[in-house]
């Protein structure tokens, strides 16, 4: 009995709490008189289609996301998404993308702390990297860019000898019936990896074709959207022991495939980084990005990232998954 009437207590105390609270919050006392004054109007959230406690929106969405958004809240500029418990807003309009990257550059400027950054390293690559270091490399790229005529002469070349030989495949085909994408793909592909690795991997090596389907399951499969809203949501709560739940994440089959597709090509390039690295000649015209890179980085001061440190970062990290 005198527990019942102990938590009663408690309950009407809280409750007188609250009141006041409520009461001070739109008020003051002044010389012992009530004075009312408006309470601070609160900002207007985005709409979210809905959360859950450590799940966040993840059984709220459907694939694709986009479409989903834009069919759902075909009225609003913004929406409001939960990775666990990290808030993402995501940009619902042109109007919206207009507003934030030209209006409101300064606001929008940087990038979050993502999966990407557990797997290529403290330095997160040139995708995922941010602030000076992330300036540099833009200046260095479109600096590249130019000196290798992108726009110009060598883009116009590289394009023209691509379209040549798709038309020749095209013409040895008479009659026949054929999925023109791959050789589109691989057109394309062709002159992406003439400037990066300076010769047409997408024809000359046996292993591209499966760089190529390992890239489209990471972007274009139904169940990786669910898969990496997992992941966002495991290492979200994980917090600065991301590289231990990466390492437990290997026992989870769905998780395993979206690192081990990662990683996959993550290695792939590495290996050409590699074999660029055995016959760089520092003094030499560089013949590609990577070279351009190389020769960038040993003219780099002292003080900027190393992309030595970036390398031993993404080892250190791909091994800690790769163990079992």
């Amino acid at each position: 009995m005198f527990l019942v009437s102990a938590l009663l207590a408690l309950a009407s105390l809280l409750g007188l709490v609250l009141l006041l609270r409520r009461y001070t919050g739109s008020g003051s006392v002044q010389n012992g008189k009530f004075s009312s004054r408006r309470r601070t109007r609160r900002l207007i959230e985005a709409p979210s289609p809905g959360s859950f406690p450590l799940l966040g929106s993840l059984l709220h969405v459907r694939h694709p996301l986009y479409k989903f958004l834009a069919e759902k809240f075909s009225r609003n500029d913004v929406v409001l998404l939960y990775f666990g418990s990290q808030r993402v807003y995501c940009l619902n309009s042109a109007r919206a993308i207009r507003e934030a990257y030209s209006a409101q550059a300064e606001v929008f400027a940087g990038r979050p702390k993502l999966l990407g950054d557990s797997l290529v390293g403290e330095t997160g690559g040139l995708v995922f990297i941010d602030g000076p270091v992330w300036r540099d490399y833009r200046r260095f790229t479109l600096r590249t860019l130019r000196d290798f005529g992108f726009g110009k002469s060598f883009t116009e070349a590289s394009i023209l000898e691509e379209a040549q030989l798709m038309r020749e495949e095209i013409e040895s085909r008479p009659g026949e019936k054929f999925d023109s994408s791959k050789l589109i793909s691989t057109a394309v592909s062709n002159v992406i990896c003439r400037f990066l690795f300076g010769r047409r991997l997408a024809s000359e090596d046996s292993k591209f074709e499966l760089l190529q389907n390992t890239f489209a399951k990471l972007t274009q499969e139904k169940d990786n959207i669910s898969e990496l809203f997992a992941l966002f949501i495991v290492l979200n709560l994980c917090g600065g022991r991301q590289k231990l739940a990466l390492k437990l994440l290997q026992y989870v089959p769905e998780a395993k495939k979206v690192f081990d597709n990662f990683l996959y090509l993550l290695a792939y390039c590495k290996n050409i980084t590699a074999e660029h690295r055995d016959n760089f000649l520092p003094n030499c015209q560089p013949r590609d990005y990577i070279e351009a890179h190389m020769l960038h980085c040993s003219r780099r001061e002292p003080e900027n990232p190393s992309t030595e440190d970036s390398d031993a970062d993404a080892d250190s990290s791909s091994q800690a998954i790769r163990s079992r």
